[in-house]
């Protein structure tokens, strides 16, 4: 947004059903949203101009009883990633990960085609996930403080990167989460740390090792800014000049500005009233095109000292789009 004082619009997308918490979102070529079921092993999809639709199940997973990501696949159309697992929701433990693919083979295609592509044994909290090429998917684990990296043609599990600005602090109420959010943006990987209240970036490189593209690190981490605590979810500008982050427990749209020759953030409160935001996705207007920021809420519980988050009943569930400035446009 190029004015400091612009206001931002803020428009009811669509209302969610009660116990509908999401944290995975991505956008399909025709528009519509995709979603993963925190509290059920299932995968939803709306469209973001039908608000009187409800939100479609369009695949339940099996050996799961929630679904907590999806991300598209590099180098596919229409291809996507999704990981499950089972939550002890009273503790926050979780286990079976399994990592799954799912293939829609039309526009209004809702019958996907869902194969199981690996398991990760030793995963902890799995908050984000990037195709960064067409073999290689890097996950976040925000329990065990770094970044897994995933080779899809072996199913191989292994560390890409374990920092000190991943870790978790141990404080708050986001105190066991560490390195959570994730977006690849040119030469860098951007990630937030919910506990931290950090947003940071790892300089990369893509090199061909003979059996294909590759990803390595070629500096240290940067901490871009230290004043987002809570992040959930991450956008960024397609020039880096901003990056958008919510916070769930304070329900806070924060945009960072980015100096591009310091690489330092300015960060300022850009909408405060927000219920639960977990997370976010860039949606284009098929009457306009205008980019808008598509956030999910998953409301409030009734009993806000519930340990299990979502578990409860959710009493406020709804969606809503942030409008940028007309000629801004947002990378996800």
């Amino acid at each position: 947004m190029a004015d400091d004082d612009l206001v931002p619009d803020v428009v009811l997308l669509t209302n969610l059903p009660k116990n509908g918490w999401y944290e995975g979102s991505t956008t399909r070529p025709n528009g519509h949203i995709l979603a993963t079921r925190v509290l059920e092993p299932e995968l939803h999809g709306f469209d973001p101009e039908q608000p009187d639709e409800p939100p479609r199940l369009l695949h339940t997973f099996p050996d799961a009883n929630s679904a907590l990501y999806v991300a598209p696949l590099k180098g596919c159309h229409d291809e996507y990633v999704v990981y499950t697992a089972y939550v002890e929701f009273d503790s926050l433990e979780i286990s079976n990960y399994i990592v799954w693919r799912v293939a829609f083979r039309g526009y209004d295609d809702e019958q996907p085609t869902v194969t199981r592509m690996a398991i990760l044994p030793d995963a902890g909290c799995c908050m984000g996930c990037l195709s960064v090429t067409e073999r290689t998917l890097l996950i976040s684990d925000s329990y065990k403080d770094h970044i897994w990296l995933l080779d899809i043609s072996t199913g191989r599990i292994s560390i890409f990167l374990a920092d000190d600005t991943m870790r978790k602090t141990g404080e708050g109420k986001t105190g066991r989460f560490g390195i959570c959010a994730m977006r690849l943006n040119g030469d860098y990987i951007w990630f937030a740390n919910a506990s931290a209240g950090t947003l940071c970036r790892i300089p990369i490189a893509f090199e061909d090792d003979g059996a294909g593209w590759d990803i390595r690190t070629t500096g240290p981490v940067e901490i871009v800014t230290d004043d987002v605590p809570n992040t959930n979810g991450l956008v960024l500008m397609k020039d880096a000049s901003a990056a958008y982050c919510v916070d769930y427990n304070d329900g806070i749209l924060r945009q960072v500005k980015i100096d591009p020759k310091t690489s330092k953030g300015e960060t300022r409160v850009i909408v405060e009233d927000l219920i639960s935001p977990t997370v976010m996705e860039l949606v284009h207007s098929r009457s306009d095109g205008r980019p808008k920021l598509g956030i999910i809420c998953s409301g409030r519980l009734d009993d806000s000292s519930s340990v299990s988050e979502g578990r409860g009943s959710i009493s406020v569930t709804s969606t809503i789009t942030i409008v940028t400035e007309e000629g801004d446009d947002i990378s996800s």
